[in-house]
């Protein structure tokens, strides 16, 4: 099985300010700072950024639009590892922000699979 696009965004609601989040990342991927918003890890390269669009009114009127929530990832398959085993880590990925986020979406051309 392959992928013609592999580039996965993963929207995030949480309480967490942006250096907690980014640094639970890192810890769950064992992922190493590029930046202060790349994180490298075995699978992929991973883009934690501020949502532009996120304002707490916005939010307290409708929390359920993702678009607008305070957080997303960007992540690709640059490292084109086998598609079945990018399918599962971001799963993993999802399940484990879960754990400690409000509300986790995920948005790519291969929903689903997911």
């Amino acid at each position: 099985m392959s992928l013609d696009y592999s580039y996965c965004k993963i929207y995030i609601d949480t309480n967490l300010d942006y250096d907690e989040l980014y640094n639970l990342i890192i810890l769950y991927l064992k992922g190493i700072r590029l930046s202060h918003s790349f994180i490298k890890c075995d699978w992929c390269d991973i883009g934690l950024t501020k949502n532009k669009e996120w304002s707490e009114e916005r939010y307290e009127i409708d929390n359920t639009d993702f678009i607008y929530w305070k957080y997303f990832i960007d992540l690709e398959n640059i490292y084109k590892i086998d598609t079945q085993m990018y399918i599962k880590k971001i799963k993993e990925l999802k399940q484990n922000l879960e754990l400690f986020c409000k509300a986790v979406v995920i948005s790519c051309d291969f929903e689903e699979l997911l």
